[in-house]
């Protein structure tokens, strides 16, 4: 397999960035980070992340998209659009981020507010890294947000996100395909479950092997978190080509 790409799209947590460690050490490598901006240069550059577009664009601000808290928003460096199922629920999460803030004082218990780019309340990530076990009233707060009708995200991790519906990065990717008019092949690059709908859709899927148990990724071809530096690299130096034949790649669930 030898295709020359038009784009990449790529999760941040556990993909570009290491997953366990604070929101201020969350960034990626500075090798990694010049192979990105050099990967923008040639081609449509795109991140597609539970994270919002005030964390995404301070970390990697040459991309030319984004899609913010699992695709909810696609921010261009023009336009921004919002999935209209989320926008008739920001009044909802607003008041379950009220009901979190009386709920949770004294609490061990970090609040991480993700915004859209008009700074309206999109979700909350709840963080209890610095507990010493699980808080009761984590698991009362996931009551709490089913009562709103609200979507939770639980992960293998000592936190949780709650946003207004469930998100697709499959469709964001879709819709940043048609936006753009991107008509040769997507490269996607994530870590876990919540990109399977992205690797269905993109034409090469490289599931990258950082926390999570591999065979969980529905992807054509993985790579350890470490060498995706390497990948990006390779490609700048082949014009954007990719090759299956790379070292770099393991065989992934797909292919």
């Amino acid at each position: 397999m030898n295709l020359k790409i038009n784009a990449i799209l790529a999760d941040y947590d556990g993909t570009l960035a290491p997953i366990n460690v604070s929101r201020e050490q969350s960034k990626p490598s500075k090798e990694l980070l010049e192979a990105l901006k050099q990967s923008s240069e040639k081609v449509i550059l795109g991140v597609i992340s539970m994270k919002d577009y005030w964390f995404l664009k301070n970390r990697i601000p040459f991309a030319h998209t984004y899609g913010c808290i699992g695709g909810l928003e696609i921010i261009t460096r023009k336009k921004a659009f919002i999935r209209k199922l989320a926008a008739n629920k920001l009044e909802t999460i607003k008041k379950f981020y009220d009901y979190v803030n009386e709920h949770h004082e004294k609490s061990c218990i970090k609040i991480e507010i993700k915004k859209l780019i008009n700074k309206k309340i999109a979700g909350l990530s709840l963080d209890w890294r610095n507990c010493q076990e699980i808080p009761p009233i984590i698991q009362h707060l996931k009551n709490t947000a089913k009562h709103f009708n609200l979507h939770t995200i639980n992960y293998n991790e000592p936190f949780i996100d709650i946003i207004p519906i469930e998100p697709n990065k499959g469709t964001a990717v879709k819709f940043i395909k048609q936006l753009f008019k991107i008509k040769g092949p997507i490269l996607y690059l994530g870590d876990s479950t919540l990109d399977n709908p992205a690797f269905k859709t993109a034409d090469i899927s490289i599931g990258v092997i950082s926390h999570n148990d591999p065979k969980i990724l529905e992807a054509q071809f993985l790579i350890d978190f470490k060498d995706v530096p390497k990948l990006l690299k390779h490609l700048i130096k082949t014009d954007m080509t990719f090759t299956n034949k790379l070292p770099l790649l393991k065989r992934g669930a797909t292919q």
